[in-house]
């Protein structure tokens, strides 16, 4: 099962935070160079700007658990357009 799409616009600083509730879990997208872990009851930051349009799978993994395939995606890097676009599609 994959997760949800997490759509961005390009050339914009993105903020991401990760946080976890019960287990340790880590987050890649080696293209762009993200890689973070979330902590049970810490908080992380990573901060980074997509230069090019595209869909850029990302990884999870959850350190305990069987589940790890569901955490797995795509960063969706879109024009400013598309981008609000969708923004509105998806309110």
């Amino acid at each position: 099962m994959a997760g949800p799409d997490l759509h961005v616009p390009v050339d914009w600083p993105i903020e991401l935070e990760f946080t976890s509730r019960d287990y340790i879990y880590v987050f890649t997208q080696p293209l762009l160079q993200l890689n973070q872990v979330a902590i049970p009851d810490m908080a992380f930051e990573q901060t980074f700007a997509a230069e090019a349009t595209g869909a850029y799978p990302f990884s999870g993994d959850q350190l305990c658990g069987i589940e790890h395939e569901s955490l797995d995606g795509q960063l969706v890097v879109e024009s400013a357009a598309a981008f609000n676009k969708w923004l509105e599609k998806s309110q």
